[in-house]
């Protein structure tokens, strides 16, 4: 039945359709229209001869004429020939012997039925010129006395020219009342020098953009004595000249304004010029130009050997020399040699890490955030358009090569000449000495085997992050025999739980460890051995006289939940020799938090009464501290919020409310986390309960992280919610719905 409905229905719409569509409308009827199309008056010479009148005739009629005709009596018009092709009206002008130019308006008739309609256009003859005429005298003559420039590369041309925006004025201030300007953007090819780039010297006619040494966005503007905008009139002909005496620039522009006037400028520095710095988007952190540098110093550091390869970064830093600081990171691949030199030679860009190659760079997403790896140029600059901050945009580099010369009496030449993912060139050069950091410190000549029979293990959190937690795991044999020290990046979590299971590998930046990573060893400053590393056979002093670092490879944790643990790795350090083995047992977990706590605790509020004291200010807001105590010693909390701006009497604004990162300083919408004050009292947001009959806390622990979430109900009342993590790693959460005292301590 359903489907008998469904094809009724279509049988009726189609009925209507075709019903519809014998229905055709009455045709509108076309009126003709006539247009001359000639662009201006029509120019003859003074010589005289054809001009020509051209025009259209839109919907003409069957039965329409085209006639033309002076509007009055002209003797110096001999004929009009409007028959001979349509769309043209030939015009026979007779020489005009007179010195002043003549003047006539031709009407163009189109005659249709009973109907007539007309155009009109002025045909103008030119005077007879007996002298030749001298240069012609501009309207205005302009000597400036200020330039400002900017440098975009770039980026506002669709055809890979570079442009720079140009102000010629009587006064910096080009809206001060009495000021003259003229501004005008210059496209031409790229700078001869990136570090100071110019325009290409020369001569500049006004055009659209689309090639080189042409110029368009031209206006002359001038401010009379109110202050107010007299004159602004955009410029549509004329020329620019470019050019340089000795040390000096100049300008040297003849221009034509929308009104006919021509205007002759003229500006002279007295001192190089200098363009402002626009060519790096500053919306993107990808570099958006070319960039050619002078490093004023390098730093080397050897990262390992294998396969008799050696890798070092080298780090290129010109220290903004060029106004602007470039930093070259050079990922490069060396022949092992003993004395650990950069070898000379010439070194290309390649991911196989064989000799004589730089690692390709590449700008990698994680977590969201662009980050380089490789080989890339790091571009800091200043943000003259936005922030007016110091920004980073990163070239990541693909193709080109890296020459060293020299080396034998430690002094080095090295020419840089890259290329990034998106074509940009990177050029650079660097001489003088080089110094390699790290190499070698290995006292191992061959694989050693690890033996931590009857060690005694020990672990220590030493750094708890929001992220990430650092613990140091020292499994050391008795009497000075074989021991390793590992610095591990965990997951957080809590701290009585021990070290999480898990492979841990070498970290790629000893400063800033992901978690299931470790730190690599390494040598500090003052010769003491950092990071991940093996050593054994221990002095009276305690000083190992064998040891390696751990440089790559897996270090594998089995937490039994008990205590105990399963380890077992095999490291290779830094000239590729391998040391290696396993230990089980029990690892004694050193805790150093404020937090009591030794699991997660449900924080239950027994008739609480609740306080919110604003106490100090903040950028723009204030600062609360918010109270909540059960009665008789029952648990209890204290918050410490920076909050927004506003009248007192509202209380304590709504948020979502996270740790801040700096107690001396929280923004808006975060709390201050907990700790103990240099007078031992604990101080920020915290968890208390179990009071004594002095009004000391015996269980207590401190927010660490976490969210503590206010609701402003707008009658006096809140509702709070709490899930927050301790110094430990243990949660104590929790809620309640109450009215505040609102104590107002500023």
């Amino acid at each position: 039945m359903k489907n008998y409905f469904i094809f009724h229905l279509l049988l009726c719409t189609a009925a209507a359709i075709l019903s519809l569509a014998g229905c055709k409308p009455d045709e509108p009827v076309l009126v003709p229209e006539l247009e001359i199309t000639n662009d201006g008056d029509i120019g003859i010479a003074a010589e005289g001869g054809t001009a020509l009148l051209t025009y259209k005739i839109t919907n003409p009629a069957e039965n329409g004429i085209i006639t033309s005709a002076p509007e009055e009596e002209c003797d110096w018009i001999s004929s009009m020939d409007y028959e001979s092709t349509p769309g043209v009206v030939k015009i026979e002008v007779a020489p005009n012997t007179d010195n002043e130019p003549r003047s006539v308006k031709i009407i163009l008739t189109y005659t249709y039925t009973d109907k007539t309609i007309e155009d009109a256009i002025t045909l103008v003859q030119k005077g007879a010129e007996k002298d030749e005429p001298g240069p012609e005298e501009p309207d205005y003559e302009f000597e400036a006395f200020v330039f400002i420039g900017d440098y975009y590369g770039t980026r506002r041309s669709n055809n890979e020219l570079h442009t720079y925006t140009n102000i010629l004025s009587s006064a910096e201030d080009i809206t001060a009342p009495g000021a003259t300007s003229y501004q005008f953007e210059l496209y031409c090819e790229a700078p001869a020098d990136g570090r100071n780039p110019l325009p290409d010297l020369g001569t500049y006619t006004c055009g659209n953009g689309s090639e080189a040494m042409t110029f368009v966005s031209a206006k002359y503007t001038y401010i009379n004595g109110n202050g107010a905008v007299e004159r602004d009139l955009t410029i549509n002909d004329g020329t620019i000249e470019f050019g340089q005496d000795g040390k000096e620039y100049f300008f040297d522009a003849t221009l034509t304004d929308s009104e006919g006037k021509v205007h002759h400028i003229t500006y002279s520095s007295s001192v190089s010029i200098i363009y402002g710095e626009y060519s790096q988007d500053p919306h993107s952190v990808i570099l958006t130009k070319d960039v050619d540098f002078m490093a004023k110093s390098v730093e080397a550091t050897y990262k390992g050997t294998e396969n008799n390869v050696m890798h070092v970064s080298l780090l290129f830093d010109d220290h903004g020399e060029t106004r602007y600081q470039n930093i070259m990171h050079v990922e490069a691949y060396i022949p092992y040699n003993e004395e650990g030199k950069i070898l000379p030679g010439t070194y290309n860009i390649s991911s196989d890490h064989s000799e004589y190659t730089i690692e390709t760079g590449e700008i990698a997403i994680v977590y969201g955030i662009e980050m380089p790896y490789g080989t890339y140029l790091e571009y800091i600059y200043y943000d003259m358009e936005g922030s007016g901050l110091n920004r980073i945009a990163w070239g990541a580099i693909t193709k080109g090569t890296m020459n060293v010369a020299g080396g034998d009496n430690g002094t080095y030449d090295i020419t840089m000449d890259f290329t990034t993912a998106e074509g940009h060139s990177i050029t650079g050069t660097y001489e003088g000495e080089i110094n390699l950091e790290g190499f070698a410190f290995t006292t191992l000549t061959g694989d050693r085997e690890v033996i931590l029979d009857g060690a005694i293990a020990k672990a220590e959190c030493m750094k708890e992050g929001n992220y990430e937690s650092i613990w140091e795991l020292l499994i050391a044999s008795p009497d000075g025999g074989d021991c390793i020290r590992f610095e591990l990046a965990t997951a957080t979590g809590a701290l009585p739980d021990g070290i999480p299971s898990g492979t841990y590998y070498a970290a790629t930046d000893i400063d800033d460890p992901w978690e299931g990573e470790y730190i690599p060893g390494y040598l500090t400053e003052d010769g003491k051995l950092g990071g991940s590393l093996f050593y054994s056979d221990l002095d009276a002093d305690g000083r190992p006289r064998e040891y390696a670092p751990a440089i790559d490879g897996d270090f594998i944790v089995e937490n039994h939940g008990d205590g105990t643990y399963d380890i077992s790795f095999e490291m290779e350090d830094d000239m590729g020799n391998i040391w290696s083995g396993q230990w089980s047992g029990e690892v004694e977990v050193v805790l150093d938090g404020l937090s009591t706590l030794t699991e997660d605790r449900n924080v239950v509020f027994d008739n609480a009464t609740a306080t919110a004291t604003r106490y100090g200010e903040t950028w723009g807001g204030y600062l609360w501290e918010i109270e909540i105590k059960s009665q008789n010693g029952g648990d209890a909390v204290r918050f410490n919020v920076a909050s927004a701006g506003g009248d007192f009497s509202e209380g304590v604004p709504t948020y979502e409310y996270y740790a801040t990162v700096d107690n001396d300083d929280p923004w808006e919408g975060e709390y201050i986390t907990g700790y103990r004050n240099e007078n031992g009292e604990l101080s920020g947001s915290f968890f208390f309960s179990d009071f004594d009959s002095d009004g000391n806390p015996q269980e207590y622990a401190p927010a660490i992280e976490g969210d503590f979430i206010l609701d402003n109900n707008g009658d006096g009342t809140y509702s709070i919610s709490f899930a927050i993590e301790d110094d430990l790693g243990y949660v104590w959460s929790g809620q309640w719905n109450g009215a505040f005292e609102l104590i107002d301590n500023l």
